[in-house]
């Protein structure tokens, strides 16, 4: 009757479905290059009924690098652009990392870490993503405390719309690195020392099977959910693109194991997810079935 009519079982459909028509329809483009957004004066009618379907239930989107590449510097404005692009395009599993700075600083202020000593350790905004990859710590810092709070408020900000739209984010879960300012509080607990990521200085994570690592992993999923209502992806990478040395494989099937239990622990529903450029069987096999995602990417 003269109305064009976008119906979907979730919001996520009606926008892909009004981006459907816009493009095929009405000439319409959006993209990260320009969009072209002259429509013409009256919406072209649908001669027949058209159904689709998504060809996939998960649909991820970015990675660690991309917040320090492109996004580092973005305001509410284009997060919220790109968030409504995500939904023209059916994604329901974007990577969220804004604002965890303020996570990784409540959670190592609970375990007597100083908030100065906790500023040392965070990189520079452009190298976080490679702080929470477990590659380098305190590169171009100290972080400003200002970032923090401002971040933390834009962090909540993302993932409130992007659950809006009905998507679930995947936020960082905890993956044993710690401050320097910990080792040396802490000289009893066993740690890993990796060899060095990109001749950047050496990190240091504790062994996931010291009492202490289930114990700041718990107080981070708390933060974490305190913060952005968590849950059930997180993205833990162990070992991310670190040469390891002589690693025997038991000791990787033990770390495997231990992030596993601790994170089931912390949340039962929960779905480690890895990035699959550095897998290591040895870890993967340890992760309970059906709690783990592999991304290929």
């Amino acid at each position: 009757n003269g109305t064009v009519v976008i119906a979907g079982e979730k919001p996520l459909a009606l926008a892909a479905g009004l981006n459907h028509y816009l493009k095929t329809r009405c000439g319409a483009h959006f993209s990260w290059c320009g969009s072209r957004l002259e429509l013409p004066p009256e919406p072209p009618a649908v001669k027949e009924t058209e159904e689709h379907r998504f060809p996939l239930p998960l649909r991820p989107y970015l990675n660690y690098c991309t917040f320090g590449y492109s996004m580092v510097w973005w305001d509410w404005q284009r997060w919220e652009q790109e968030i409504d692009f995500m939904a023209l395009n059916g994604v329901n599993m974007p990577l969220a990392l804004t604002g965890m700075e303020a996570v990784w600083m409540r959670t190592f202020l609970r375990f007597g870490v100083r908030r100065e000593e906790v500023l040392e350790f965070l990189s520079g905004p452009a190298f976080l993503p490679w702080q929470y990859m477990n590659n380098i710590n305190g590169h171009a810092g100290p972080l400003p405390e200002a970032w923090i709070e401002s971040h933390l408020e834009l962090g909540r900000r993302i993932v409130e719309r992007e659950r809006e739209w009905g998507m679930n984010p995947i936020l960082p879960g905890y993956n044993g690195h710690v401050p320097e300012a910990f080792v040396r509080h802490r000289p009893e607990v066993k740690y890993f020392r990796s060899e060095g990521w990109c001749n950047f200085s050496p990190v240091s994570s504790i062994d996931p099977s010291e009492p202490v690592f289930y114990e700041i992993f718990a107080a981070f999923i708390e933060e974490l959910k305190n913060a952005f209502s968590a849950g059930p992806y997180y993205g833990i990478d162990l070992f991310h693109e670190q040469r390891i040395g002589e690693c025997p494989p038991d000791y990787l099937m033990q770390c495997g194991k231990g992030v596993a239990d601790a994170l089931l622990r912390a949340d039962s529903e929960a779905v480690w997810v890895m990035q699959a450029w550095s897998e290591r069987p040895e870890i993967i096999s340890a992760v309970p079935t059906g709690h783990l995602l592999m991304l290929d990417i």
